[in-house]
């Protein structure tokens, strides 16, 4: 697995993403495996097509993102915090840090772009080797201080590590100041709205 070897000392932005799963009746195929509360921080990079399609299997071909935030980049660097987990049956499961390289993709012949993780890191060994069979086991440290002054202005200080059992490294240190939150809805899921802060993103009900 090849991964980032040097600290990312980067000014970014946090994502914070709370992932509800739901049951659907009309759906027999889908199938409750968890509800997860995350704090996420992507990291969108443009690297030589050489180097993103590298990473991809023989028949998907690298297909970096037409708009949004992330325009032009073929590779980002997820950063995922679980702090708290629950199985299907209600019971507390066990959380995890993961850190996962993602390329932007298509398969040749079709023209669905999908997230393709390329590999990471998790920090729970019953993560390893993840859903994509591509994951290590690592130790994993983050660090992340908030601080909100009378005006209501809140800076944000936050660092991640994580050292596989190879001596490979990733880790992220940024600072940012936590915006005001606006909520929409989607269609994509039904009874929940996703806020946004300028810089943090959730769901709630």
């Amino acid at each position: 697995m090849t991964v980032l070897q040097n600290t990312l000392k980067l000014t970014a932005a946090t994502a914070l993403l709370v992932v509800m799963a739901a049951g659907n009746a009309a759906s027999a195929a889908e199938k409750l495996v968890g509800t997860y509360g995350e704090q996420r921080t992507v990291l969108a990079f443009r690297v030589p097509d050489t180097a993103a399609q590298k990473l991809l299997p023989a028949e998907w071909q690298a297909s970096p993102a037409s708009t949004g935030p992330s325009k032009d980049a073929n590779l980002s660097v997820v950063f995922v915090d679980a702090l708290t987990v629950q199985n299907p049956d209600g019971t507390p499961g066990e959380t995890v840090r993961i850190v996962a390289l993602v390329v932007p993709a298509k398969r040749k012949g079709t023209e669905a772009v999908v997230p393709m993780v390329v590999g990471g890191f998790a920090s729970t060994a019953s993560y390893v080797p993840g859903a994509y069979a591509n994951e290590d086991l690592a130790s994993a440290t983050i660090d992340r201080h908030a601080h909100t002054d009378p005006t209501g202005e809140t800076k944000v200080e936050e660092s991640w590590e994580f050292k596989g059992n190879g001596g490979d490294v990733i880790g992220l240190q940024m600072q940012y100041d936590r915006g005001v939150a606006t909520c929409g809805y989607r269609k994509s899921y039904p009874g929940w709205r996703r806020c946004r802060d300028g810089l943090s993103s959730f769901w709630d009900a």
